[in-house]
């Protein structure tokens, strides 16, 4: 056994890579395995010995892997295509994919007396009725062995959920350039991206779909994050209110193509838990008045109380809006002693200041209570925002 690891893992003529490893190498390690076994089934305590030196081949695979595997900057990047290290990482999580699949398939019919080889049928019968002996601490030094798959996976699948989260939250840019046909920057950028990380990343793995199942999980956040930003977003000088939601609306409608390489799943990324109320609950919003928004107030539930306030806190003009809770002079920027910081600064401080704790019916009512009492006592026009009006019937609405 240790000399067919040794054997795969120093041959140097792989395209310089020891880890580039074939399946006739990998069926010779595990065929090895099982016939010392067999040789072993006349003596339980013998078979016994067999399974340690197999735990041993094992967890020797397993030393290699985890040393040879590549850290650091270099092993999680998603800039650019992926790297040597990227590269390599891949192949060493390909061969322990395979080899725990060839080990753990062989055992469970030699430990079910279903192996076929020629020692006979009671020399499988006999390892058989012994597996309870053997079995169970060579099935843990396998699973030992995959978790090197999520040692190797989990840091990049971190740094695409991280880059996804930033694109996502450039939508608070998206007012500070013009676009031909109402084009929404940070949706085609999160499609490009995706497409991507997906095809340069994931097409080469051979446990690809159980990665893919992991990507779900980012598809749903990205979901959750584009619906808590998407009202924060403020029109500027250089794009108007409606222009600007027209190109929201649209990044939302894109929202699923974009994400599309990420979900396996039939149905796609609608079929994921929540996500197709999320997007078809949110998208509506984004180009009806605030009388209509105002209208499904009934401060039952605060998280949709909250994000209809928002909604409509997003039409109002400056004089108004710089009150809002991510207003340059709002609760926020008051609480968090960043008067003085950009949007971009107080919108983080907002999710920060909302995910702390789960916020109660007075905090969320102090929130919006701010702007409305700062705005009152110091706005210098004649007559108030026509929001001003739908604004305190809301909070009236949630206090009542």
């Amino acid at each position: 056994m240790f000399d067919s690891v040794e054997n795969f893992l120093t041959i140097e003529d792989r395209n310089r890579s020891r880890w580039n490893v074939a399946d006739q190498e990998l069926d010779r390690l595990v065929t090895t395995m099982i016939e010392e076994l067999a040789v072993s089934a006349v003596d339980p305590q013998l078979a016994l010995f067999i399974s340690k030196n197999i735990i041993k081949t094992i967890k020797k695979v397993s030393v290699e892997a985890e040393n040879s595997l590549a850290e650091g900057k270099d092993a999680v990047q998603v800039i650019a295509s992926p790297t040597p290290e990227q590269i390599e990482n891949v192949r060493i999580v390909n061969t322990i994919w395979r080899l725990y699949w060839k080990i753990d398939s062989a055992i469970n019919e030699l430990s079910e007396g279903r192996y076929d080889f020629t020692a006979g049928s009671e020399t499988l019968l006999s390892l058989a009725n012994h597996s309870k002996e053997w079995l169970p601490n060579v099935k843990a030094t396998l699973d030992d062995m995959m978790e090197l798959v999520n040692t190797a996976v989990t840091p990049l699948l971190s740094e695409i959920a991280k880059s996804i989260e930033s694109i996502i939250f450039s939508m608070h840019s998206e007012g500070e350039q013009e676009a031909k046909d109402d084009a929404c920057f940070w949706s085609d950028e999160l499609k490009s991206f995706v497409a991507r990380i997906v095809k340069d990343h994931f097409t080469t793995l051979v446990c690809k779909q159980t990665v893919m199942n992991r990507l779900k999980g980012l598809s749903k956040r990205a979901v959750e994050s584009t619906t808590n930003n998407i009202f924060l977003v403020r029109h500027t000088q250089y794009v108007d209110s409606s222009t600007l939601r027209r190109r929201l609306t649209k990044g939302l409608g894109d929202l699923e193509s974009a994400l599309a390489p990420l979900v396996a799943s039939p149905g796609g990324l609608m079929s994921i838990d929540n996500c197709s109320e999320m997007i078809k609950s949110t998208k509506p919003l984004l180009m009806s008045s605030p009388e209509v928004i105002a209208k499904q107030i009934d401060g039952k539930d605060l998280t949709k109380w909250n994000m209809l306030m928002l909604a409509i806190w997003q039409r109002t003009e400056n004089d108004l809006w710089q009150y809002s809770p991510c207003g340059p002079k709002g609760f926020i920027a008051a609480t968090t002693h960043s008067l003085h910081n950009s949007h971009h600064v107080i919108v983080q401080n907002y999710h920060q200041w909302l995910s702390e704790v789960t916020r109660s019916k007075d905090e969320l009512l102090t929130m919006h209570r701010y702007g409305i009492e700062n705005y009152e006592k110091n706005t210098e026009n004649s007559e108030f925002d026509h929001v001003y009006e739908i604004l305190v019937k809301g909070i009236e609405i949630l206090a009542n």
